[in-house]
């Protein structure tokens, strides 16, 4: 394999659904008379197969199930979070799942390995020194996960026990991948970019077998959140952080094809998709970094065909996007695919404390210096023989200068939480072929300044060793089950389930379920395999068993 050009071809023809059977096509969870663990009318996964190998699911559909979840989300049959309490860790990326239902996360300090009754099996560490910065890929006996010390590590699928840690580069930003494998092949992002705490410069293609690189990728842009996207043609295909989009050999790392991008001038904490009809989906928002916490800034969604690159259509969106999309059936009246995304500005990484915190640093050396003029005017003054420079008179005057830079820090905060309280959120149905509108639903907007759970859990959190908050963007990547509903995370620790019943082309309340997750999202979202449903959060992961 390794030096042939390979072509990057779709998954499937338009239309056809020929290339998921390998998948985890089996019949929806609900069917009368399906046995726990049995393969009824849909289908069973290719023996040796995982059924969520990556955070965003199998090569072919991703982020798209044939199991459905459970009508009642009111009782999760177990949650995990750390052993100290619900702030004491940030979960940095899955689950991912494996044959046999067992599933598989990464917080900072740990990969944990978890049965679907929601034991611990086992737990490996990265080695001394770093911290595990993402989610975690499931191949061939392996468990692989990247370090911010420039490594990738593979871990025993049985046991947990390390088998290599190789280190390809000096440093890997705490917020810029998350590790995918396919055919033999390990991609991460690494080479930090060193833009507020992230972003990848190289992306490499890694044998799952002898940790050797195989491939050293340089995007005309970094990529932030690098999450490799592959097909069933030898082929790999990845965005930048400004929306270019590479298709790229998976043995050899040959650019096939790359196409958009917006010369710089935009950023997104998102990805790249491919959809099972042969399309590439792509987010972007407007401006950089700096300009993610602004609502209706304005994004989109871009389309480009897989086989060569060709630029099919673009919609724009009120606010940026900052994850990933799905396609797949909705089922809402026809067979037509769909591409759903979502959209809302990042709220700020830090809550109002730590604001406050913040304002009062910036504001006590001016208070100090303010101090030292007030008491040079009175000595010059003191000729006028009142008692002014007496000591009593002297701590009086320090304390108004306390208090007038209390108040400042006081106010300087207020100002800043009142202008960035309020965090709409859009979720998008596109027709996959057209981008045409099918379905659209706007959010209860999150009135915070963080995330859900980054104020509950700050004071906590400054005892983790890697970062005091999660610092989630607004939405976790959707998925969509086996009866067409799309689950996503918003920033406001809530789980939304959506789907058009009536196929009238609008989204009123009875046909979105929710659930409190009590925590924002990152990136990975739901995961789905023969008996269990599951998701992360930023700080544990629930899970029902059907």
């Amino acid at each position: 394999a390794v030096g042939r050009r390979p072509r990057c071809l779709a998954p499937t023809p338009p239309g056809a659904m020929r290339r998921l059977a390998p998948a985890v096509l089996v019949a929806v969870w609900g069917a009368a008379g399906a046995e726990e663990g049995s393969c009824p009318a849909g289908g069973c996964e290719a023996k040796g197969g995982y059924h969520w190998p990556n955070v965003r699911g199998l090569a072919g559909q991703y982020g798209v199930s044939n199991l459905t979840v459970p009508k009642d989300l009111s009782k999760p049959s177990w949650r995990w979070h750390h052993e100290s309490g619900q702030y004491g860790t940030v979960v940095v990326g899955g689950p991912v799942i494996d044959d046999e239902s067992n599933l598989y996360f990464t917080e900072m300090t740990k990969l944990l390995k978890m049965s679907r009754d929601g034991q611990v099996i086992w737990t490996a560490s990265p080695p001394p020194g770093t911290l595990f910065p993402d989610g975690p890929s499931i191949h061939n006996g392996g468990v692989f996960q990247s370090t911010m010390a420039g490594e990738l590590c593979k871990f025993r699928m049985d046991s947990g026990e390390r088998v290599w840690c190789k280190k390809y580069y000096a440093h890997t930003g705490a917020d810029s991948k998350y590790v995918t494998s396919h055919d033999g092949v390990v991609v991460i992002g690494t080479d930090n970019a060193q833009q507020q705490g992230g972003g990848s410069k190289h992306v490499l293609g890694i044998s799952t077998e002898t940790g050797e690189k195989l491939w050293d990728f340089a995007p005309d842009l970094p990529t932030w959140n690098n999450m490799g996207m592959f097909t069933h043609e030898d082929t790999v295909v990845l965005q930048d952080w400004d929306a270019k989009v590479y298709c790229l050999g998976l043995h050899n790392g040959s650019l096939l094809w790359k196409n958009g991008g917006n010369d710089g001038r935009t950023w997104t904490d998102g990805g790249t998709i491919i959809g099972a009809n042969g399309v590439v989906y792509s987010h972007w928002a407007r401006r950089h970094q700096a300009g993610a916490s602004t609502p209706f800034l304005g994004g989109g969604i871009s389309a480009y065909r897989l086989s060569d690159g060709k630029f099919l259509w673009t919609r724009e969106m009120r606010h940026g996007v900052y994850t990933w999309p799905v396609a797949g059936r909705l089922h809402d009246g026809d067979d037509r695919w769909s591409v759903v995304t979502a959209a809302g500005a990042i709220p700020p990484c830090a809550p109002w404390k730590a604001i406050l915190g913040y304002t009062a640093q910036q504001t006590a050396p001016r208070a100090f210096w303010g101090l030292l003029v007030l008491e040079a005017a009175v000595f010059l003054l003191s000729w006028c023989k009142l008692p002014c420079r007496k000591w009593r008179a002297m701590l009086l005057r320090l304390l108004a200068v306390f208090v007038v830079a209390v108040a400042v820090s006081v106010y300087l905060c207020y100002s800043f939480v009142s202008a960035n309280s309020n965090f709409p959120g859009e979720i998008t149905a596109f027709d996959a072929e057209t981008g045409d509108v099918r379905w659209h639903y706007d959010l209860p907007p999150w009135m915070r300044v963080a995330a859900r759970g980054d104020e509950e859990g700050w004071i906590p959190r400054w005892k983790t060793p890697w970062r005091g908050t999660c610092c989630p963007a607004s939405f976790g990547s959707p998925s969509v089950d086996g009866d067409g509903t799309v689950h996503v995370g918003f920033v406001s620790g809530v789980l939304y389930g959506i789907k058009d019943r009536n196929a009238d082309g609008r989204i009123d309340e009875s046909e979105v379920r929710t659930f409190d997750a009590e925590a924002a999202f990152l990136h990975s979202g739901p995961a789905f395999a023969p008996g269990i449903f599951a998701f992360s959060t930023c700080d544990s992961v629930w899970a029902w068993r059907t």
